[in-house]
């Protein structure tokens, strides 16, 4: 077994190269992300370094990112070099090789090739090539959890060092809040009161300053998509049903979440100090913590909490009789078929974000670069085109979002938004928002595009607010249509 080269931890470098040239050459263009989330963050660092503006466009603030850290990355970057599609790949790249390295410093020798297959099933090439800060974040909160693990045990003492995994870590993404929780009342539990006190500074510090920042911008204190998408606390018996029940809910429809639980749960069945010595019982709590308050789906969201269970489980496998090892072997079942499942469609994701989101993106900064849009999808757009988005989710928009968490979220309400702000022209997803358009405004085209995966829906609908605007975008439209891709379907709707 000692005989295990290192190289089979490395294997999903290989598999993430073989994936990004598949869906690259079937698109025939590079530098496509498989989510339009993806360029949400371009968009904001291309603002943020060109405008000094933190927001989607120059014109508005938009506190949208709920990873303070990656945004600032880019932005560094685009300062620097000026604005790069490619800049998250690389960053994920580089993360992803530092990362491995780091693991195989802390994992014996002759489990690389059990590494491997936990950095498969996170999975660790699907995070690299969307483009987010998942790579990033998932290293930093295991770097924390590795940390204080070995302080609390008494085998290491490195609260400071802890300290310093739990700021960046908590930059990078809130969820990070939750292990803080776990890890300050682990601390309080052995009478480590400085070590609380530390730790819990250091977890809600990146949230406090990034807060603060979006207060004096005339934001909310937590980024609008963790208003919108999140799970927050409330203060009612009835809040906290709400949340159990959606909790149980999230546990039923993705069965990968209970995998992760029972994992976290072996060690300390299968020896007196199993918890204690792999700090696994630190994260019982926290993917509780996530499935009640935070998304989970897909694959990105809890990705986080993938690695370091099964890192730390794996280390119990020669410790329990075949069976029980047997049993562990087929807990991780449910991960690989979702990283099976991502992956092989991850191409087709590729492709719907290239015939959908960037061709709108496209049209627009052929023909409407800067002007005001309303849409649902925002990134893409607002990353190439420039334009001055108006957001009907509310994601990127906090006053469309201020409505919908009023209930004030009506057509009338919308309308007099798009007057006050000049917006004469939208493309949405009907399904989403399109009750939300104007009565009076003119549906001008729909465009349709083939074996949908990843987007809201397959159509996308353009609406015009007046006839002129109407006429002159089935004009300009007319003239783009011949760069559509193949399989991508345009209809012009008769107009009034």
């Amino acid at each position: 077994m000692n005989r295990w080269p290192s190289w089979a931890a490395w294997t999903w470098a290989p598999v993430t190269a073989g994936l990004m040239a598949w869906a690259w050459t079937r698109i025939g263009a590079g530098g496509v992300y498989p989510l339009d989330d993806s360029y949400i963050h371009l968009a904001i660092a291309r603002t943020l370094s060109e405008a000094g503006v933190w927001g989607l466009s120059p014109d508005r603030p938009a506190f949208s990112s709920s990873s303070p850290l990656f945004t600032l990355l880019l932005a560094g970057i685009f300062k620097v070099l000026g604005y790069q599609a490619y800049a998250p790949l690389a960053l994920n790249i580089l993360a992803g090789i530092g990362w491995t390295a780091w693991l195989l410093q802390a994992t014996p020798r002759q489990y690389a090739p059990g590494l491997g297959l936990v950095l498969m099933l996170a999975p660790l090439p699907l995070l690299v090539l969307c483009g987010m800060e998942h790579v990033l974040h998932a290293w930093c909160w295991m770097g924390a959890w590795r940390a204080v693990t070995r302080s609390l045990s008494g085998s290491e003492s490195s609260p400071a060092e802890a300290g310093i995994w739990l700021v960046l870590a908590a930059g990078f993404r809130y969820e990070t809040l939750f292990l803080g929780v776990v890890v300050c009342l682990a601390a309080l539990r052995q009478r480590r009161v400085r070590w609380a006190i530390g730790w819990g500074l250091a977890c809600i510090l990146p949230a406090v300053v990034a807060g603060l920042y979006a207060l004096g911008q005339g934001q909310p204190f937590l980024p609008l998509s963790v208003m919108g998408k999140g799970h927050l606390p409330g203060g009612s018996w009835a809040t906290a049903a709400y949340w159990l029940s959606g909790g149980v809910q999230r546990l039923y429809e993705n069965p990968f979440m209970l995998t992760l639980l029972l994992m976290a749960w072996l060690p300390g069945v299968t020896a007196p100090d199993g918890w204690k010595r792999t700090g696994l019982g630190l994260l019982i709590p926290a993917v509780l913590l996530h499935i009640i308050w935070a998304e989970v789906g897909g694959y990105r969201y809890e990705a986080y909490l993938v690695v370091p269970v099964l890192w730390g489980a794996m280390g119990e496998i020669p410790r329990v009789s075949w069976r029980v090892a047997g049993m562990i072997l087929l807990l991780v079942f449910p991960l690989g078929v979702r990283m099976l499942f991502f992956g092989i469609n991850y191409p087709l994701a590729v492709q719907n974000i290239w015939h959908q989101q960037l061709q709108t993106a496209h049209f627009l900064e052929q023909h409407y670069p800067g002007t005001p849009v309303a849409l649902n999808d925002i990134g893409a757009a607002a990353a190439l085109a420039r334009v001055s988005v108006t957001d009907l989710a509310g994601i990127g928009d906090h006053e469309v979002q201020q409505l919908r968490l009023t209930g004030h979220y009506s057509p009338a309400d919308i309308a007099a938004i798009l007057s006050r702000r000049g917006v004469r022209r939208a493309v949405v997803h009907d399904i989403w928002v399109g009750e939300l358009i104007p009565a009076d405004w003119i549906p001008v085209l729909k465009v349709t595009i083939p074996d949908n995966f990843i987007c809201a829906d397959a159509a996308v609908t353009w609406y015009a607010a007046d006839p002129e605007t109407a006429a002159r975008l089935q004009a300009d439209w007319q003239r783009y249509r011949q760069q559509l891709p193949a399989g991508v379907q345009d209809t012009l709707i008769p107009l009034p």
